[in-house]
């Protein structure tokens, strides 16, 4: 007959195993730059833009399409940043290129505005065409009026960059 405390610590040993496998693997999937995008959500609530600031750019010089769309905000602001419409409008553009429709928005308005980039009626159609696609608020107007600035030749021009990008981004 098996003795009742040996069996407890063999369960006892076994539940240990399996808990220390579970934290290892949880460990070995979670990035370890996880944090500086939700740190700069945080100093951002806080009103600490400065670190704000350092935050996003930390995520957004590692590809993050977020960060970068709130460093652009803070940059077109000059919040926590000195106000620079030409760092503004890199950053979203680094973050439209990755699909990020409100930097797709206001990178459009940038570019009809010529804050910062050079005014380009035709990529700000395309622009807003693709934040429209995505039910982004504004998007439609904006796109609605631009639409009333072009001839036709600069509609059809716009619409191919758009396809262009879409297809270089495999959405079609």
């Amino acid at each position: 007959m098996p003795n009742p405390i040996s069996t407890l610590l063999c369960l006892k040993n076994l539940i240990m195993m399996a808990l220390l496998t579970i934290l290892v693997s949880a460990l070995m999937t979670t990035p370890v730059v996880a944090g500086d995008f939700e740190d700069g959500l945080r100093y951002s609530f806080d009103k600490n833009y400065n670190n704000a600031a350092t935050s996003f750019r930390n995520s957004a010089e590692s590809g993050d399409a977020n960060a970068q769309f709130n460093l652009a905000l803070m940059y077109e602001e000059g919040r926590g940043v000195m106000r620079d419409y030409k760092q503004a409008a890199t950053w979203y553009l680094n973050a439209a290129e990755q699909g990020q429709a409100l930097a797709q928005l206001r990178l459009a308005k940038m570019l009809i505005d010529g804050k910062g980039i050079k005014h380009d009626y035709v990529e700000a159609y395309k622009w807003f065409s693709l934040a429209k696609e995505k039910n982004i608020r504004g998007a439609k107007i904006s796109l609605d009026r631009v639409e009333s600035l072009l001839t036709k030749t600069q509609i059809s021009e716009a619409q191919l960059r758009k396809s262009q990008w879409l297809k270089s981004h495999q959405i079609i």
